[in-house]
């Protein structure tokens, strides 16, 4: 059963949206690379990032919709900034 969505893909659980969002986010669709990331998340901690996403990316109707917090939002980038997905570990 599909839950949550973001545009182009269905999640049956919320975190595995809110991660991709992330990662999508975090990667600035492939313009990003480990330098750029790295400086950011030395830079910014994981609330400012959730709220400049939320802002940059105009989340408001999507959190509604699809049922999420800034504070999920939040903890997306912490689960992030430890795992470093896009590293490929």
């Amino acid at each position: 059963m599909v839950n949550y969505r973001l545009p182009a893909a269905s999640y049956v659980e919320k975190t595995d949206m809110l991660d991709s969002l992330v990662f999508s986010y975090m990667m600035a669709a492939g313009l990003s690379d480990d330098e750029v990331v790295t400086a950011t998340l030395d830079e910014i901690g994981d609330e400012e990032l959730a709220a400049i996403c939320i802002d940059g990316w105009s989340l408001d109707d999507h959190m509604t919709v699809n049922g999420y917090t800034e504070q999920e939002l939040t903890e997306a980038f912490y689960r992030f900034r430890i795992n470093r997905p896009d590293r490929g570990k």
